[in-house]
């Protein structure tokens, strides 16, 4: 009994001092360690490097089969065939829309964890991990030739970066290919990935996620903007062809679909509460960690 006692006088001051204390991201003590530490935080975002690290290797043998041929037809090609010449100017490749959509959409995400406190956010690393297992299986079995092929600065038609045991190993291209994150920088370039496109499924992902959460006008045009135009610059500027996009966009929708119905036929499934931030003492954000609730959670398990 006394420790019952204790525990409802800690339990009144914890609330009390809850009232008096404005939580902040930057508010550190040893729970919020503690939760960071804990793997169930930590598992959805190991999980989806280690879902990318299995792509980018079968990317390097795709890579091999890509023998420079002509590009095949495209019709953004053929409507907009002065926007790849753009390719000359390696600042203006760097920046692309497609690559700024992707920033902005990718701090959005994690303003709206930080603010909004969903606690589903797992579910959006696991759909993102599925996609990339499909897309690894789309061009592994179809290798396209190169979208630029003919274009200034298109280093995916070039012989001398098609022998990978010259001057690295394929493990370093690897992890050089993750480690950009697909936005660039690299000296070894990352091409055979065609079918379909990283930069549109992350996009996609990201919007779906972002306006589900965002309801004011003028953000969620933000939002529309950002994902139209950088969607259409990815095979305007020979990147991708316009196929890999929209498969890219259907293939995204159809993956949140099958979730959806998944999470609802199956709710009380583990991996679904998992998913879903239902599972122990999961919860968001990691410093608005309650020590009152923890404490009861203890005496439980111990009872």
């Amino acid at each position: 009994m006394g420790d019952l006692n204790d525990l409802e006088i800690l339990g009144e001051e914890s609330k009390s001092d809850q009232e008096n204390v404005v939580y902040s991201p930057y508010r550190f003590n040893r729970h919020f360690i503690l939760k960071a530490l804990h793997p169930y935080t930590w598992l959805p975002i190991v999980w989806m490097y280690g879902t990318i690290l299995f792509m980018n290797l079968f990317n390097t043998r795709a890579f091999e089969k890509q023998l420079p041929r002509p590009a095949l037809y495209d019709i953004m090609f053929e409507m907009f065939p002065s926007v790849g010449l753009a390719r000359s100017n390696a600042f203006a490749l760097q920046w692309i829309p497609s690559n700024v959509a992707n920033i902005c959409l990718t701090i959005m995400f994690f303003v709206i964890l930080i603010s909004y406190r969903p606690k589903h956010w797992r579910s959006v690393f696991f759909v993102y991990s599925g996609v990339l297992i499909f897309r690894t299986l789309s061009f592994s079995v179809t290798v396209l030739s190169s979208p630029c092929e003919g274009m200034p600065n298109c280093p995916c038609s070039d012989f001398r970066f098609m022998d990978f045991g010259a001057s690295t190993s394929r493990l370093d291209i690897v992890i050089n290919y993750t480690a950009a994150a697909g936005i660039g920088g690299l000296s070894q370039p990352q091409c055979g990935d065609l079918l379909i496109s990283g930069h549109t499924i992350m996009i996609t992902i990201l919007c779906v996620f972002v306006l589900e959460h965002v309801k004011h006008r003028n953000a969620r045009l933000f939002v529309y903007f950002w994902t139209i135009i950088g969607c259409i610059s990815i095979p305007l500027f020979r990147n991708h062809y316009t196929i890999d996009v929209i498969y890219a966009v259907l293939i995204v929708v159809l993956a949140y679909i099958l979730y959806d119905i998944w999470r609802h036929k199956y709710p009380k499934m583990r991996i679904v509460r998992f998913l879903e931030g239902q599972a122990g003492n999961i919860r968001a954000p990691l410093w608005r960690y309650n020590i009152h609730n923890l404490l009861l959670q203890e005496q439980a398990g111990n009872a």
